[in-house]
């Protein structure tokens, strides 16, 4: 079933004047090799777009063609002359080459570029421009479906975003150029596609799009693309299924550059860590795994050296603090591990998980744990307590029969949630006096009811305050997290008076509020309020402000 209109598809206004004359709208700029048996589908989709053919400038650009390819684009071209235009040129070697060729001659507002194995859905570049011009931003990027057995792009479009940033979002996940850009923000900064790359080019030049950028729009709501798993393998970046050694060469090569174009842009140390581990978690990790199918030893002994050059160039201290547990391992080992052993590591990387040992969290594989595994957890087991510490925030709370009712979530990065255990401790502060209370767990949600007469008779006839934690314990590790409210329970409820029923009636007893460090729960609790009323913590010090500025007043009247 074709998907209905979108409505910010109509907000792309109707061209003014001769539409033969009035510049195009949007310039598709596609590339084409040897592509004769794919390009059909690319072309026809072209030309069925809703914005309308005569808004659309479309580049064909021949990089050499050697199968026919010409010859077919000749033809579609005088068949559709209003508005493509076939330009032929030698063979460059690379995508690069002939799409910088189109955006040289784009006139478009925007361009978009489409390889020629692939095509657009019939209402995508209607509904980016629309995106582009509603919500102000310079590239867009539109879900990307997988087709004949090409997976989809889905961690790039978790969410639908129509004003973003690259670090607000996933967008690095998707660095392949098929996404709209305003032809001004490439002109301006003079974006280009390195041609001395076999792939891994568009990587360098979408991120230097996405940090020139002044917003970006990721758009989920309709399949904006289809990229195609060619029959004959003439996807470039299948190159790893026929050439190894090729193929871990330019992905260490992609790394590097990308990663120089990054640090061009002088960031702060956790932005370029968090677009530094995308680029070794992926691109770097794929190097990796091919010296296990490099049979030349001194050629593997080559791979091997220079991966470990660039992960000591690029793995900075932001990089690491933000890389999962198995590229902990897998990084943190290539320094002294054997070619062999790095191949082992790679091949096992997605079996990595935390472990609790000896009062610490770690990264390591199950069997190092075991029985006989202690020398290899010695060696390659990474401590990762503090990189993944323990959040427990509570989104709501209540009073109920005198206990104090807390519903919340724990945050616990790459642990499995079914494995943890937990327990509410309300201490007394500056002793080591404690009342644990139960709690009820469901995958890492947590629910939890404290009464209040424990703590009454625990420290009797005085005011005291009480921390609240949350103890929560992974295999043979555990750590008292303080209770800390969400920022939106923070702004309904920053202090409320607590009391008790006893056959008399309801007495006060004291109130929960928040500390100044970060929003914990603390509780503090006064006998002595069953003879008078609980005045607010905001209350209190709203008077000694008061006393403050009165005295301040009579000072300067003198």
């Amino acid at each position: 079933m074709k998907p209905e209109p979108s409505p910010t598809a109509a907000a792309v206004p109707s061209p003014r004047g001769d539409a033969a004359s009035a510049p195009p709208l949007v310039t598709v700029i596609t590339p084409v090799y040897n592509a004769a048996d794919y390009l059909r589908e690319g072309l026809e989709s072209v030309q069925r777009q809703t914005i309308g053919r005569e808004r659309i400038e479309h580049l064909l650009v021949n990089d050499g063609s050697t199968d026919g390819s010409g010859e077919l684009l000749d033809r579609w071209a005088e068949e559709h002359a209003d508005n493509t235009r076939v330009i032929h040129q030698e063979a460059s070697g690379g995508p690069g080459g002939p799409r910088n060729r189109g955006l040289a001659d784009a006139r478009g507002e925007f361009v978009f570029f489409l390889d020629a194995d692939d095509w657009i859905g019939d209402e995508a570049l209607e509904r980016m421009v629309a995106a582009a011009r509603e919500n102000g931003t310079d590239v867009v990027m539109g879900k990307v479906v997988g087709t004949n057995g090409r997976p989809d792009k889905k961690q790039a479009f978790v969410k639908h975003l129509p004003r973003t940033t690259v670090f607000d979002s996933y967008a690095f996940w998707s660095v392949g150029p098929w996404k709209l850009f305003r032809t001004s923000l490439l002109r301006d900064h003079g974006l280009r596609f390195p041609t001395d790359m076999l792939f891994g080019e568009d990587s360098v030049f979408v991120t230097a799009a996405f940090l020139h950028a002044g917003a970006i729009s990721i758009l989920t709501d309709y399949p904006y693309l289809h990229l195609r798993r060619r029959d004959d393998g003439g996807n470039v970046t299948a190159l790893g299924t026929t050439d190894p050694v090729g193929a871990a060469k330019q992905w260490i090569n992609t790394v590097d550059v990308t990663c120089e174009t990054i640090r061009g842009f002088r960031l702060g140390p956790h932005q370029e860590g968090y677009l530094f581990k995308r680029l070794l978690h992926l691109q770097c990790k794929s190097a990796v795994r091919y010296l296990r199918r490099i049979k030349d030893p001194q050629v593997r002994a080559e791979i091997h050296g220079r991966i470990k050059d660039v992960v000591a160039k690029w793995a900075t201290p932001a990089t690491m603090r933000q890389l999962k547990p198995a590229a902990q391992v897998l990084y943190r080992a290539l320094p002294t591990a054997t070619i062999d052993e790095i191949g082992a590591l790679a091949a096992r990387f997605d079996d990595v998980a935390m472990t609790g040992v000896r009062g610490r969290v770690y990264a390591a594989l199950p069997e190092w744990t075991g029985e006989g595994g202690a020398a290899d957890f010695e060696r390659w087991a990474v401590d990762v307590t503090e990189l993944f510490p323990v959040r427990v925030k509570v989104a709501e709370e209540s009073q109920q029969d005198g206990a104090l009712v807390f519903e919340g979530h724990i945050g616990f990065a790459h642990v499995p949630k079914d494995r943890l255990e937990a327990v509410l401790v309300a201490r007394l502060r500056g002793t080591a006096t404690e009342v644990p209370v139960p709690v009820a767990l469901d995958e890492g949600r947590f629910t939890a009811e404290l009464p209040l007469e424990p703590l009454l008779e625990a420290a009797p006839g005085r005011g005291r305050q009480w921390d609240l934690l949350l103890r929560v314990a992974f295999e043979d590790y555990a750590v008292d997290e303080p209770l800390c409210a969400t920022r939106d329970l923070e702004r309904r409820q920053t202090a409320f008076d607590l009391a008790v029923r006893d056959e008399q009636g309801t007495k006060p007893v004291g109130q929960r509020y928040l500390t100044q460090m970060r929003g914990r729960m603390a509780i503090e609790l006064r006998p002595w309020a069953w003879q008078r009323p609980v005045r607010s913590v905001r209350n209190r010090a709203a008077a000694a402000a008061g006393r403050s500025r009165a005295k301040l007043r009579s000072l300067r009247s003198r």
